[in-house]
């Protein structure tokens, strides 16, 4: 139970809103999608491991490296901005 209580808290922080500064500036913090990805890549790594290798510590290892790798290049995407229309080649 408590792991929905903290995840709600984290997909809470994450939300952008549209008329909040505070919410846009803390998604312009380095580091949020790495945290992100790590948070999201050790218990799928944990579960992995149980079920692949039985052995936790490796699953958690390898989750842990795909969750830094994932949320690295998350947050090295570029966002356009909604005015943006992406371009179409013709």
């Amino acid at each position: 139970m408590w792991v929905l209580a903290r995840l709600r808290i984290v997909l809470r922080m994450t939300e952008s809103d549209e008329n909040s500064e505070a919410t846009e500036n803390s998604m312009k913090k380095p580091g949020v999608g790495i945290a992100l990805g790590m948070a999201i890549g050790l218990p799928i790594g944990a579960g992995a491991g149980m079920l692949l290798f039985d052995n936790v510590g490796v699953g958690v290892a390898f989750g842990l490296a795909l969750g830094v790798a994932f949320g690295a290049a998350f947050e090295s995407s570029p966002k356009s901005e909604k005015g943006d229309k992406p371009e179409t080649a013709e």
